[in-house]
């Protein structure tokens, strides 16, 4: 017990911890460090974990990474971006960001067979 003890307090008080911006159920509980992002556990990471490992193994570019658990936390790569709950900004409807979000949508529907998920 003291090792994951050790372990949370070595991950939430790294240097280069900062904290994401968000809302819902995970705001101000996701940090980032450098190329990864750390998130509570929840009942929905085997799951999360599950469709993420499956994206990555059919070649899906547009997800982050499950690296593993510690202390609690779930390791993800980082992924350049934005993320919106509410007060979607009007550039998010421009022409050129719903080509990027339909190109992505088009390469996710067409790595997974039906049935995958």
């Amino acid at each position: 017990m003291a090792a994951h003890k050790n372990a949370a307090a070595r991950i939430r008080h790294h240097v280069h911890m900062e904290i994401q911006r968000g809302s819902g159920r995970n705001a101000g509980s996701v940090m980032r460090d450098g190329d990864r992002l750390l998130r509570p556990t929840s009942t929905t990471s085997d799951i999360v974990r599950s469709l993420l490992n499956l994206l990555r193994k059919v070649g899906f570019s547009g997800a982050p990474i499950h690296q593993g658990q510690e202390a609690g936390l779930e390791i993800l790569t980082w992924v350049e971006g934005m993320t919106f709950a509410t007060d979607v900004p009007g550039w998010l409807r421009e022409p050129p960001t719903l080509a990027e979000v339909a190109r992505l949508l088009r390469l996710f529907t067409m790595r997974l067979s039906p049935g995958q998920i």
